[in-house]
């Protein structure tokens, strides 16, 4: 049976392309946006493809889909465009 990776760790889905969770802080750039407002593929380059709300876990992600304090969402991008992600949005 191969590996099982845990919500809390990173994972390179193969060389330079990555995927990384980030906890979404009241106050944050990112809370209380949807999808379609960060623009996040057009304006970095990088996706949003999971969000970790409480004990429920959302992977069809919507462009009208809202950002919420509390989340941990995953972003899928290659190494590049997550630290712009990162510089802009967690500081």
């Amino acid at each position: 049976m191969g590996k099982i990776c845990s919500i809390d760790e990173d994972i390179m889905l193969y060389e330079g392309i990555e995927i990384e969770k980030h906890h979404v802080e009241r106050g944050s750039l990112l809370e209380n946006r949807s999808i379609e407002e960060l623009d996040l593929e057009e304006q970095i380059g990088c996706t949003i493809v999971g969000i970790k709300r409480g004990k429920l876990v959302i992977t069809i992600i919507e462009r009208q889909t809202i950002i919420r304090a509390g989340d941990t969402i995953a972003v899928v991008g290659s190494s590049k465009q997550i630290s712009e992600f990162k510089e802009r949005y967690i500081g």
